[in-house]
């Protein structure tokens, strides 16, 4: 019980209603602290371990969608995935043994990835990308805009695309941000794929970006990550930023 799985809500720009939810996890101390993952992930992406904490996460994601759904809320649900996974075959049967295991449609499943070089994608093996592809899951390209996402936007299969938190803060105090958000907007449509801003933090960061099209929004404007149970709470009671 030392590790836990919260959520964070991604809401519709155009109607406020909330589309899906991000897994996040955490490493709970016997002391009440917590420790997020940014402090222990990238340790364990270094060893064998990475692709059961990936599992344990995916299964969490899997039961809390059904719990939503349970109570009327049919939520799509993303889960990190490190990159070296993306075409492991162990990685892929596992993920479709889960998925059949659930009541989740593939669709309502969004693996997000952080490229891991400024060839992303290039490398990875085709067959097991298919794989994937088949199953009906979606992939998602995390960090936006940061060195190596482009590249990975040429090769990847992706159905999505999320803009770093980095730039989307600089929203009404950086012209160079705003130029950046606006313009990786316009090249996720360009590719057809679905653009989720990260870190929206303010009302008015919300307003430019719904202006400027962007599909979804995510940060602590919205929502910050709670657990299923206090998610449905959530649903349930209104959210200010559109009432």
């Amino acid at each position: 019980k030392e590790l836990a799985v919260v959520y964070q809500p991604i809401l519709d720009l155009a109607t406020g209603t909330t589309h899906s939810a991000e897994a996040l996890i955490r490493l709970m101390l016997p002391d009440g602290g917590v420790v997020p993952p940014g402090e222990f992930v990238p340790h364990v992406e270094r060893t064998p371990l990475v692709r059961d904490l990936t599992f344990l996460v995916l299964a969490d994601a899997l039961a809390s969608a059904e719990l939503w759904s349970n109570e009327g809320h049919d939520l799509g649900v993303a889960v990190n995935i490190p990159y070296r996974l993306l075409d492991d075959p162990q990685f892929a049967d596992g993920l479709a043994s889960l998925v059949r295991a659930s009541n989740v449609q593939p669709s309502r499943v969004t693996l997000e990835v952080v490229p891991a070089s400024p060839g992303a994608g290039a490398e990875l093996d085709d067959e097991v990308l298919a794989r994937l592809a088949a199953l009906g899951v979606r992939l998602s390209l995390d960090d936006g805009g940061r060195a190596a996402s482009f590249a990975a936007l040429r090769v990847l299969p992706l159905d999505e695309l999320k803009i770093d938190a980095g730039f989307v803060h600089g929203l009404g105090r950086s012209a160079t941000d705003a130029a950046l958000v606006h313009g990786m907007i316009d090249i996720g449509h360009a590719l057809g794929l679905s653009v989720v801003a990260e870190g929206v933090e303010t009302r008015q960061a919300w307003n430019v970006l719904t202006d400027w099209g962007c599909d979804y929004a995510q940060g602590f404007y919205v929502a910050s990550p709670r657990t299923p149970e206090e998610l449905i709470e959530w649903l349930n009671g209104r959210w200010p930023a559109v009432a």
